[in-house]
C-alpha cells in the first residue's frame, strides 16, 4: 500500500492511500470537513502532471474520497497529494491559491509593507487585488493585451490567474516586500520533498 500526506496550502490536513486490487488501485483520502467548501483531491505526478482524482464527500466531521483507479494508474509516479479548495460553482481548474478567490480585495496604499514604496504606488495605480494569507501577501495585477504593464520590474515572473473572466499575474510578497512566484505545482513538489 502507498500513502501520501494530503496538503491544503502548506498545512498537512490528512492522508491519501493507494491499495492495489486485482484490476488496479483504490485511492482513499480523508481529512477534516470544512463547511461551505468543496475539496478536490489532486495528485502531483512526475513531469508536473496533476491528476484531479475527484471530489471528497462529507462523512460526519470528515471529507472522504474513495476512488477506483484503472490498471494504468502508477502510484510510484505520484510525488504528493493536495486539496483544490473552492466554494460551490467557483472551481475552474488547478489554482495556485490556498484560499478562495473571494478573499481578494482591492489594494489600498495603507497596507504594509507597501505604504511608502514605489511598488505600492504602482500596485495602487494598476488596480491590483491583494489578500493576506498567513504571513504572506498574494498580489494579482491585471494583464491586458496590448497595454504596458507598469509592474514588470517587480513582477518579472507571474503565475497566470483568471478572476471573473479577466487575466491577472499573481505573485507573493512577504512582510519585507520581497516578491516571489506564487506556489505552483513545481514549488509544491519541492515543499513535499523536503517534508516527507
Amino acid at each position: 500500500m502507498e500513502q501520501w500526506d494530503l496538503w491544503l496550502g502548506e498545512k498537512r490536513v490528512g492522508t491519501v492511500s493507494g491499495r492495489e486490487t486485482g484490476w488496479g488501485y483504490t485511492l482513499l483520502a480523508v481529512c477534516p470537513a470544512e463547511e461551505g467548501y468543496i475539496y478536490r483531491v489532486a495528485l502531483d505526478r512526475e513531469n508536473e502532471n496533476v491528476l484531479v482524482a475527484g471530489v471528497m464527500l462529507p462523512q460526519g466531521q470528515e471529507f472522504w474520497l474513495e476512488k477506483k483507479m484503472d490498471g494504468h494508474f502508477a502510484p510510484e509516479k505520484v510525488r504528493g497529494a493536495f486539496i483544490l479548495r473552492s466554494k460551490p460553482g467557483e472551481y475552474t481548474g488547478f489554482s495556485p491559491l490556498p484560499f478562495p478567490l473571494e478573499k481578494f480585495r482591492p489594494f489600498a496604499l495603507s497596507h504594509p509593507p507597501w505604504e511608502k514604496s514605489l511598488l505600492g504606488s504602482l500596485m495602487a495605480h494598476e488596480k491590483t487585488k491583494v489578500c493576506q494569507y498567513q504571513d504572506q501577501w498574494y498580489a494579482a495585477a491585471p494583464l491586458e493585451k496590448g497595454l504596458p504593464f507598469a509592474l514588470a520590474p517587480f513582477f518579472q515572473k507571474v503565475t497566470p490567474l483568471e478572476i471573473n473572466g479577466k487575466l491577472y499575474g499573481l505573485v507573493v510578497c512577504d512582510e519585507e516586500g520581497q516578491v516571489s512566484l506564487a506556489h505552483n505545482v513545481k514549488e509544491a513538489r519541492e515543499y513535499w520533498k523536503g517534508n516527507q
